[in-house]
């Protein structure tokens, strides 16, 4: 349970960072 917690947290901030790299997320 809370390595499918942590699992889905670690993919939310890859989602960020790949945004923030793409320029789609303001500064």
């Amino acid at each position: 349970s809370n390595f499918q917690v942590l699992f889905i947290w670690l993919m939310a901030a890859a989602v960020g960072g790949i945004l923030k790299l793409s320029g789609l997320s303001p500064p």
